[in-house]
């Protein structure tokens, strides 16, 4: 459903714009034009208000086109650049418009307060099944957007970063819940060719073969030790409530 709504100057409180669109299409300050975002800093801000809601889109065209003919008529100024009517619903871009688009936008660096109000736009806001299921079909098939690319740092970790990262990360479990699902994650994926070769070159490489054992051996020790210290607790060890 659609609704038609006006845009409201802070400063005089008159209309200077009139639109149709749905969801949160009213409340979207971005993708405006210059014009729009002018008359928004020097009115210092702008109020929505709803001329019809829960309409068709036919309908929705027909308020767009009679209320900009009014505002107009009674010499009200609107940053409109066409008389209402032409939505863009549906509408596809030419490939080469898309290229442009993509050319003009390449290596374009936002502002951390554009990257914010994005960020606020954004947050919060909860995809429908319809758009979800659509998601799910364009990606079907297609590799990662990361496959194949190699990350370079550009300050790599000093030695006492990594050192750090080491010690926080010591004594730390996996939960139960979590290692059955990288069991499950990892059960019948077959290894690349590299990951094989790597696994051979570890076992046939006496050094490695025997820094393994050793690390092996420590850490059965040490699920030995747990064990002794804190023994299961079983009906045969467990005191009877009279034996004190």
């Amino acid at each position: 459903m659609f609704y038609v709504y006006q845009h409201i100057r802070n400063d005089t409180l008159m209309p200077f714009y009139v639109g149709k669109g749905k969801g949160k299409r009213a409340n979207v300050s971005i993708n405006r034009t210059a014009y729009w975002q002018n008359v928004v800093n020097k009115s210092g801000g702008y109020q929505i208000k709803y001329l019809a809601k829960n309409t068709d889109e036919e309908f929705a065209f027909l308020l767009e086109i009679e209320t900009i003919d009014i505002c107009r008529k009674r010499g009200i100024k609107l940053v409109n650049l066409t008389n209402g009517g032409e939505g863009t619903s549906g509408y596809k871009y030419f490939s080469e418009t898309v290229k442009k688009i993509a050319e003009k936008n390449t290596g374009l660096k936002r502002s951390d307060e554009a990257k914010e109000k994005m960020a606020v736009a954004k947050r919060g806001r909860k995809l429908s099944e319809e758009t979800k299921a659509k998601m799910s079909v364009a990606r079907k098939g297609k590799p990662p957007n990361n496959m194949g690319k190699v990350y370079k740092m550009k300050n790599p970790f000093t030695a006492e970063h990594i050192r750090k990262m080491s010690e926080s990360r010591k004594g730390r479990k996996m939960s139960v819940e979590s290692s059955i699902k990288k069991s499950l994650a990892t059960k019948g994926k077959p290894k690349s060719e590299e990951t094989k070769m790597k696994m051979k070159l570890v076992q046939s490489n006496p050094e490695r073969r025997k820094l393994q054992s050793e690390s092996m051996k420590l850490i059965r020790e040490k699920q030995r030790m747990e064990k002794m210290l804190n023994p299961p607790v079983s009906p045969s060890n467990t005191p009877l409530p009279w034996s004190n």
